[in-house]
């Protein structure tokens, strides 16, 4: 009996013993809490390898514990300047932008660059955007994938233009541009105010180029215009901006088509009527003609005016259009001179050799409110002096050049337009 008893002892402690190590060998340890493996992943977090994720430029969860993880990999910059390769053949490109109080450097009209206009409380006309007192401008240009891009300001008054790429930098860190305040000793003590300030406006207009890569910038980043006398007006005003850069191949070549153009006579069943009507202002419904550089002028919500030495040149495709008229809309003291290929240029008429001129200097010419003393006629009596201009008559049968300019080039109040209409012969409906 005693023996049967140790037997049973003897097996109940083998037993016991199988039992616990079993238990021992099912026992699992928790994984970390930042473990990036998803629960119930039949794939363990070791099996991501750190050379995959550098690969492919995407940063996950750790796999280990906070302590034994490598420090996060600074944020590189952009993939550097593209540059021309002298092999191959490049054309320009160019957007030209006006900034004004029509918005017309903002999203609405480039969404597609997601706007320019990034900040301002600065002030705004149908010419400019202008930052006086403490007020700024600030642009935002994105230059990724562009062939040595540039950007060309056109600025005036006392302006100062800084550039910048992170946010989050202190404006100390600002790169400085320009600062008109640096030319002050160019400019007659006369253009500048009794606190030193430069107020003449116009004459020290000039275009400011910046080229990203100068500084690094190969990806987003910013424009400030500023004004360097903060405490006074006239700050620093932009009227326009260029963004340029270069691409390959020849290019469509549509402004140079110069295929020569014969006169399209009409038939007896077409009719003559205003095929183009144009309101001539600050909302550039007249881009299309325009010659963006050729364009040296201001505008407002109503008209383009070129005062002093300022001018404009409108080019009209003539191939386009039937026996065409082209139809001015003028008033002040303009000049209208036409051209067929931009070299030789015919006088059409300048309103100081009018009939209407003339007698209004004989009636008016010793009163400040009808003429200036530069001779300029101020009264603006003469609205909706209407020019016609038949290029037929000059030959012209390719392109026509309409320049317009200020007949008293020594003051203000020079040539405006508020219309623009080309009418042609077209086929009866």
């Amino acid at each position: 009996m005693k023996k049967l008893l140790v037997l049973l002892l003897s097996i109940i402690l083998v037993v016991s013993l199988c039992l616990l190590v079993a238990c021992s060998d099912d026992t699992t340890t928790p994984a970390p809490a930042n473990s990036s493996t998803p629960a119930g992943s039949s794939t363990p977090a070791a099996t991501s390898t750190p050379a995959a994720t550098e690969s492919n430029n995407v940063q996950t969860d750790p796999t280990t514990p906070a302590e034994t993880t490598s420090p996060t990999p600074p944020v590189t910059d952009p993939a550097g300047p593209n540059m021309r390769d002298p092999a191959k053949e490049y054309h320009t490109e160019s957007v030209k932008v006006n900034t004004n109080q029509f918005d017309n450097d903002s999203e609405e009209f480039y969404a597609e660059n997601h706007g320019y206009l990034f900040y301002h409380n600065a002030g705004a006309n149908g010419n400019e955007r202008y930052a006086d007192g403490e007020s700024m401008i600030m642009y935002e240009f994105d230059v990724t994938g562009l062939t040595e891009p540039t950007i060309t300001l056109d600025v005036r008054q006392n302006y100062v233009v800084r550039v910048f790429e992170d946010q989050s930098v202190d404006e100390s860190e600002w790169e400085l541009i320009a600062n008109f305040k640096d030319h002050y000793d160019e400019y007659p003590p006369e253009q500048f105010n009794e606190n030193g300030v430069y107020t003449e406006g116009f004459s020290n207009r000039t275009s400011i180029v910046i080229n990203p890569y100068d500084y690094g910038y190969y990806g987003i980043f910013y424009v400030i215009i500023t004004n360097c006398n903060p405490t006074e007006g006239w700050g620093g005003t932009i009227m326009n901006f260029t963004v340029s850069w270069y691409e390959e191949g020849k290019g469509e070549g549509g402004d140079d088509d110069n295929t020569p153009g014969v006169p399209q006579y009409h038939s007896d069943n077409m009719t003559q009527k205003n095929v183009v009507e144009l309101a001539t202002n600050g909302q550039d419904q007249d881009k299309e003609y325009l010659m963006d550089d050729q364009y040296f002028g201001a505008a407002n919500d109503t008209r383009r005016y070129f005062d002093g030495n300022a001018y404009g040149i409108y080019r009209i495709d003539v191939r386009k259009f039937v026996e065409p008229e082209i139809i001015l809309d003028l008033t002040q003291n303009y000049k209208v001179e036409i051209s067929g290929d931009m070299q030789t240029w015919t006088p059409i008429e300048s309103y100081s050799d009018t009939e209407e001129y003339k007698q209004f200097l004989a009636e008016h010419g010793s009163d400040p409110a009808w003429f200036n003393a530069s001779g300029d006629y101020i009264a603006e009596t003469n609205y909706h002096h209407e020019i016609v201009i038949n290029p037929y008559e000059y030959e012209c049968y390719t392109y026509l050049y309409i320049k317009l300019s200020d007949c008293f080039p020594s003051a203000g109040w020079g040539a405006a337009i508020e219309h623009l209409t080309i009418t042609a012969w077209v086929e009866e409906d």
